[in-house]
């Protein structure tokens, strides 16, 4: 008797922790924040090839609560920016979020300016990006931020993008990389 309840114990157990594996809701914006965790959409149409990265708000975080962020591709690449750029507002009733902005700034004056934190050992004193227009290969530019003094892992910018269009933003810091995509507005 003891040896059945033992065996359907351990059964009962097993499929108790598959379940809870399978079962986890898929979570592409995960991250070490906590609290709501909303989807954010551009302020203004973007066309259907262009593939954006998601950007997301948490509202109730400890730091950045109410500022929008995006997780690098592939998320292994431990990789989050945070788009100060894009805020419109800590309750965001709107659900979207601004465009980043060609030239580095926008035509108030506010900038483009956006944290990378990459929560990674193998990440240098340095990150390097390199943006491709992708309507036009041949449309680059790149730029190099230093790593803030404090706290250590991340990299203060101000991007700045030289046309309007879908870019893609290579980034690079020691062997770390990461992909992500914006909308660019202005000209």
């Amino acid at each position: 008797m003891w040896k059945i309840l033992f065996t359907a114990s351990v059964l009962a157990l097993i499929g108790f922790l598959f379940n809870g594996c399978i079962n986890q809701p898929s979570s592409p914006q995960s991250t070490n924040h906590t609290g709501t965790i909303t989807e954010l959409k551009p302020a203004v149409a973007v066309p259907p090839q262009c593939h954006l990265t998601p950007v997301y708000l948490v509202q109730s975080a400890q730091g950045l609560e109410g500022l929008p962020w995006m997780k690098a591709e592939p998320p292994s690449s431990g990789i989050v920016a945070y788009l100060f750029f894009a805020d419109q507002g800590s309750s965001n009733k709107n659900q979207t979020y601004r465009p980043l902005h060609t030239g580095g700034s926008y035509p108030n004056g506010n900038s483009t300016k956006i944290l990378w934190v990459i929560d990674s050992p193998y990440a240098a004193n340095t990150i390097e990006i390199i943006g491709k227009k992708l309507s036009d290969d041949q449309e680059t530019f790149r730029q190099i931020f230093p790593m803030a003094l404090s706290p250590a892992d991340n990299y203060p910018s101000i991007v700045n993008v030289p046309t309007s269009g879908c870019w893609q933003l290579q980034l690079k810091s020691g062997t770390i990389t990461g992909t992500v995509t914006f909308w660019v507005v202005g000209d």
